[in-house]
């Protein structure tokens, strides 16, 4: 796992895929509730996003998922999400930071994708209410150097 400090959004392209962190709650329309911190960066920037994940969801639980979809320019991105967190209301839970950790590490091990480069924000750490001490202590015995932990500086 490499650890870099940046800016989620002007990074991003340097990556085969990005993750967003999430949670597993779906609003009255069936949309995935993405309405803070990363999340809501994400439904701003890929607007399909939040509809594509509330019917994974809905369908298939609170897991990672893989989406490509494009963004706001038009620029398709392969997307990732990594859930922390059950009802958005919570606390981050590390056992599902670890099994997050895991089905992450499964999706990029699928050939089928390609992909070499996985950014992602500390999960868990911001409105997850973790430490990122305790966080890195539990993903970065899975995470290999694929993977790119940023810790976010608002520029």
């Amino acid at each position: 796992m490499i650890e870099i400090t940046g800016d989620f959004w002007k990074e991003r392209r340097k990556y085969d895929a990005i993750c967003v962190t999430t949670n597993g709650m779906l609003k009255n329309n069936g949309d995935a509730v993405m309405g803070a911190g990363i999340a809501l960066g994400f439904a701003k920037i890929f607007p399909e996003l939040s509809k594509m994940l509330g019917k994974k969801l809905k369908e298939q639980g609170n897991n990672v998922y893989y989406f490509l979809t494009k963004d706001t320019d038009g620029v398709i991105c392969n997307i990732i999400t990594f859930p922390t967190k059950n009802d958005w209301r919570d606390k981050s839970d590390m056992g599902l930071i670890r099994r997050s950790t895991e089905q992450l590490v499964a999706i990029a091990n699928t050939e089928a994708f390609g992909l070499k480069s996985i950014l992602l924000p500390r999960p868990g750490v911001s409105n997850g209410g973790l430490l990122w001490d305790d966080v890195r202590a539990l993903i970065a015995p899975i995470l290999d150097d694929r993977f790119t932990v940023i810790t976010q500086v608002w520029l």
